[in-house]
C-alpha cells in the first residue's frame, strides 16, 4: 500500500516525461519533412508531380507523425521517471529520495518506511506541480534557424511560377477527356446490350465496348486512351466484316438452295413454317423418281458445301445429309422430316439476319468509337501532341465512322423485297456538250432514297441517262467518250529567286517559261485509268476495313468506261 502511493505520482511523472518526448520528436521529424518537401518541391519544378502543394504539406505532417511514433520505440520507464524527479529538486535535499525508495521497496526496517513516507509526501507535492517542475523546452536556436530557413525556401519555391504549370495544365485536360471518352465507352456498351437483337450476338460486342472503358479509367495519358480506342475500333471493325462474310456466305448457299426447285418455294417462305413444309410437302410429291435421285445428290451436294458460319447452319446442314439420304434410299421423306427440314430452313434464315444485324451494330459502334477518337485527337493536335496517323485524314478512324455512316443511312427504308431506282439526265450543245444530272429513289429493307449526278457530253447534240441506288447513294451515267480535265501548269527552265532585304528585295534571274493550259478535252479511257491508279496507291497507303473497300470497289465499277 505504501508502495502505491509512491508509484502514482511517479506514473503521472512518467506520463509527463513521455508527452514531452514525443513533442520533441515530432519537432525533428517535421524538421525533416520541411526538407523533404523543399526537395519536392524542387523536383516539381522539372518533373510535373500534380497537386505538389499538398503531397509538400503531406511530407511536413508524415515527417512530424513518424518523430512522434519514434519516442515511443524506447518509452520513458518507471526509474528514468524516479530520477527525473530526484534531479529536479533544486535544494538538493531530496535526491535520489525517489530512487532509493523503488530500490528497498521490499524492505521493512524503521529507516527504510521512514525513508518511504518522506518519498511518497515528496511525491505529491511533484506530482502536483509536475508541469512546473518539468516545463517543456523549446528546440535550441540552430533548429529553429533551419526551420525558419525551409520554411521560406518552400514558400519561395510555391509563390515562383514553376515551368510544369503548363504541361500540368495539359495533363489535367487530357484526363478531362479520358473521363469523357470513358463515359461515352459506358454508355454505347449499354446501348449495345440493349440493342433488340439476339443475345448471343450482342454480348461479345458489348463486352468489348465494356473493356474499353475500363481500360480508359487505367489510362494515363491521352496518346494511351486513343491507343486502347483504336484497338476496341479495330475489333469492332474486325467483327462488323467478319459477321458480313459469313452473311454473304450463307446467303450464297440460300441461292443455291433455292436454285432446286423442288426446295425454291419452301426456302422463300422460311419465316412460316407450316408453309414452308407444305411448300415442301407439294413440291415433293410432284417429282418422279429420277428428279428425286437428282434431288437427293444435289441435296447431298450443298450439306457438302455449307459453310461453317453458325449452330443453326449446321443443324441445317444435317438435316439436308438426313433427308438425301432418306429419299435416295426410299424416294420420299416422311412428315416429320420435311418439317424438320422447313424449321431448319427458317432457324438458318434468322440466322443469317442476324448476322446482318450483328455486323451492322458493329460497325455503327466501331463508328461512334471513330468520330470520339477523331475528335480527341483533334482537340490534342491543336495543343501540340502528336497523335498516330489512324486518327489523320484517311485513316482508318475515317475510313470506319463514313462506313458506319453509310450502314446507318442504308437502314432507313422500309420494308420490301429490293430496292428499285431510275434516274434520267440530259445533255445538248456543240462540241463538248453539257453536263447532265441524274436522280434516284428507291424503297427496300435496308435501303433508303438517293440522289446522283452524271454527265453528258456529244457533238452536236448530248444525251445521257442516270441510275439511283437506296441507301443514301446515287449513281448517273450519260455519255463520256471524251471529259473535260483542269487547267494545269506547264513549264521548263529554271527559276531563281535571291531574296534581299525587305525593303528592296532581291536580285532576280529568271529562266524559262510556265504558260497556264487550258483545260483539254481527253478519252475518258485514259482518264479513268489514271483515276482508279492513283486511288489504288492511295488504298495501299492505309488499311481500309473490308466494307470500305467494297464501297471504293462499287464505285469504280459504276464509273468503269463501257458500264
Amino acid at each position: 500500500m505504501e508502495m502505491e502511493s509512491i508509484n502514482a505520482p511517479i506514473r503521472a511523472v512518467r506520463l509527463r516525461l513521455q508527452t514531452m518526448k514525443a513533442g520533441r520528436w515530432a519537432l525533428r521529424g517535421s524538421l525533416a519533412g520541411l526538407g523533404a518537401a523543399a526537395a519536392l518541391l524542387g523536383i516539381a519544378r522539372f518533373v510535373p508531380v500534380p497537386h505538389s502543394l499538398w503531397w509538400a504539406l503531406g511530407c511536413i505532417l508524415l515527417g512530424a507523425a513518424a518523430g512522434a511514433a519514434a519516442a515511443y520505440i524506447r518509452p520513458v520507464d518507471t526509474a528514468e521517471a524516479a530520477k527525473a524527479m530526484d534531479r529536479a529538486d533544486a535544494s538538493g535535499e531530496c535526491r535520489d529520495l525517489m530512487t532509493t525508495a523503488l530500490e528497498f521497496s521490499d524492505r521493512d526496517s524503521t529507516a527504510a518506511r521512514w525513508q518511504r513516507a518522506q518519498a511518497e509526501a515528496y511525491g505529491r507535492e511533484f506530482a502536483a506541480a509536475r508541469r512546473d517542475r518539468l516545463p517543456f523546452v523549446w528546440p535550441a536556436r540552430r533548429f529553429a534557424g533551419g526551420a525558419a530557413l525551409l520554411i521560406a525556401l518552400c514558400a519561395l519555391l510555391l509563390v515562383l511560377p514553376s515551368p510544369m504549370d503548363r504541361e500540368l495544365a495539359q495533363r489535367q485536360q487530357e484526363q478531362a477527356m479520358i473521363e469523357a471518352q470513358r463515359k461515352k465507352a459506358e454508355t454505347l456498351a449499354e446501348q449495345l446490350k440493349q440493342a433488340p437483337i439476339q443475345p448471343e450476338a450482342k454480348a461479345p460486342l458489348a463486352d468489348s465496348a465494356a473493356k474499353l472503358a475500363k481500360e480508359l479509367g487505367n489510362s494515363r495519358r491521352a496518346e494511351e486512351a486513343l491507343d486502347k480506342m483504336e484497338d476496341a475500333m479495330k475489333e469492332l471493325g474486325r467483327k462488323a466484316d467478319q459477321s458480313a462474310q459469313e452473311q454473304k456466305a450463307l446467303q450464297d448457299w440460300s441461292k443455291k438452295l433455292a436454285a432446286q426447285q423442288s426446295l425454291k418455294q419452301a426456302a422463300e417462305q422460311s419465316g412460316d413454317v407450316p408453309k414452308s413444309a407444305e411448300a415442301l410437302k407439294n413440291a415433293m410429291s410432284k417429282l418422279s423418281d429420277q428428279q428425286k435421285k437428282d434431288l437427293a445428290n444435289a441435296m447431298q451436294s450443298l450439306a457438302e458445301q455449307a459453310p461453317q458460319s453458325g449452330k443453326q447452319t449446321a443443324a441445317l446442314q444435317d438435316a439436308l445429309k438426313k433427308a438425301a439420304e432418306q429419299l435416295a434410299a426410299s424416294g420420299q421423306l416422311s412428315d416429320k422430316q420435311i418439317q424438320d427440314l422447313a424449321e431448319k430452313l427458317a432457324a438458318a434464315a434468322a440466322e443469317s439476319g442476324a448476322l446482318g444485324e450483328q455486323s451492322e451494330l458493329a460497325a455503327s459502334a466501331a463508328a461512334q468509337i471513330a468520330k470520339s477518337g477523331q475528335q480527341m485527337a483533334g482537340d490534342l493536335a491543336a495543343a501540340g501532341v502528336s497523335v498516330s496517323d489512324t486518327w489523320g485524314s484517311g485513316g482508318s478512324a475515317e475510313a470506319l465512322a463514313a462506313a458506319g455512316e453509310a450502314a446507318g443511312s442504308g437502314g432507313e427504308g422500309s420494308s420490301g423485297e429490293g430496292a428499285n431506282g431510275s434516274g434520267q439526265s440530259a445533255g445538248s450543245g456543240q462540241g463538248s456538250g453539257s453536263q447532265g444530272s441524274g436522280s434516284g429513289s428507291g424503297q427496300g429493307s435496308g435501303s433508303g432514297s438517293g440522289s446522283g449526278q452524271g454527265s453528258g457530253s456529244g457533238s452536236g447534240s448530248g444525251s445521257g441517262s442516270g441510275a439511283g441506288q437506296g441507301g443514301g447513294a446515287g449513281w448517273g451515267s450519260g455519255g463520256r467518250e471524251l471529259v473535260t480535265t483542269p487547267r494545269d501548269l506547264q513549264g521548263s527552265g529554271n527559276v531563281q529567286s535571291d531574296n534581299g532585304p525587305s525593303s528592296g528585295g532581291g536580285d532576280k534571274q529568271k529562266g524559262g517559261t510556265s504558260p497556264t493550259i487550258d483545260g483539254v478535252s481527253r478519252p475518258y479511257d485514259e482518264v479513268y485509268g489514271e483515276y482508279s491508279q492513283r486511288a489504288k496507291d492511295s488504298l495501299g497507303r492505309s488499311d481500309l476495313p473490308q466494307s470500305v473497300q467494297g464501297l471504293v470497289e462499287s464505285y469504280f465499277t459504276e464509273i468503269r468506261p463501257g458500264s
